[in-house]
């Protein structure tokens, strides 16, 4: 499954969201949220999202954060920042 959140940029809002889409969420359903850096409600908010203990992967897109969604997400989370994953790619850059 897939969903777009965008328009309400409210913490608040955001997290009830997402908590009641869910047990309508398929098994690795991605979750695309615009605006994350809109205020610091919404960081607070992507923060939160982003280390969830259902939440398998966070992918920080700088204006853009995705979400996938999984029952044992906690168990194989992995999450990527602006920061970090840049640091990854040049890490294995270098090793070429």
């Amino acid at each position: 499954g897939f969903v777009f959140l965008d328009g309400h940029h409210d913490e608040t809002a955001t997290l009830d969201y997402l908590e009641r889409l869910r047990p309508l969420l398929a098994d690795n359903a991605v979750v695309l949220l615009d605006d994350i850096l809109w205020s610091a409600g919404m960081r607070r908010a992507w923060r939160a999202l982003a280390s969830h203990p259902r939440t398998a992967l966070s992918l920080h897109l700088v204006r853009m954060g995705l979400l996938v969604i999984s029952p044992d997400g906690g168990s194989r989370r992995r999450r990527f920042a602006p920061g970090v994953w840049l640091a990854d790619i040049r890490e294995r850059v270098l090793r070429l």
